[in-house]
């Protein structure tokens, strides 16, 4: 989906310089493919690329300070990994562009720098919530088979339902270490 917006964005403003970050390489590659079906001539840097479009970019985050930050348009795909003070100090460069971060997990981190994304990209101008995405079939369904395991502490102490869920699934350290 967010993809089909990057590819939306970029149709809507033929001639606006855009930026695209992307966390992983394997995302920077499919978008990279994907947005040259629609588009001419797409750049990115990094994933061992290194290849400047005429007009829209694609960066790995770990790639972004090799952009020179004049464009008109950022992106930034999964905003909530950008709250670290090198990746903010990427971010500040592009003080004069129109600036959009997409995450799934926009508010919530437990070092509040949620907050500090809101003093770049401004507050939330859109949020569907999981279960009314969940409900749209925007999402998948989260499914958890719990198994008990005989455990010192419980990881999931506290959380519920999607929470609960999901540190059942991949941030249970605990369990993943067993």
């Amino acid at each position: 989906g967010k993809s089909k917006l990057a590819a939306a964005i970029s149709l809507l403003y033929p001639e606006a310089q855009i930026v695209i970050t992307v966390t992983s390489v394997d995302v920077a590659n499919r978008l990279f493919q994907e947005l040259n079906r629609y588009l001419p001539n797409v750049g990115q840097v990094g994933g061992g690329r290194k290849v400047l479009g005429h007009r829209v970019n694609v960066f790995t985050s770990d790639s972004l300070h090799h952009c020179d930050a004049d464009c008109d348009i950022l992106i930034v795909d999964e905003v909530h990994t950008m709250a670290t003070p090198s990746r903010a100090a990427e971010l500040v460069r592009f003080s004069q562009s129109r600036n959009f971060g997409l995450s799934a997990t926009v508010t919530g981190r437990g070092d509040n720098a949620d907050i500090e994304l809101e003093a770049f990209f401004g507050p939330v101008i859109f949020e569907v919530p999981y279960q009314e995405a969940q409900q749209n079939n925007v999402v998948a369904p989260i499914e958890v088979i719990w198994h008990e395991v005989a455990m010192d502490l419980n990881p999931c102490l506290g959380l519920h339902d999607v929470p609960k869920k999901r540190h059942g699934i991949w941030r249970n350290h605990y369990r993943n270490q067993i």
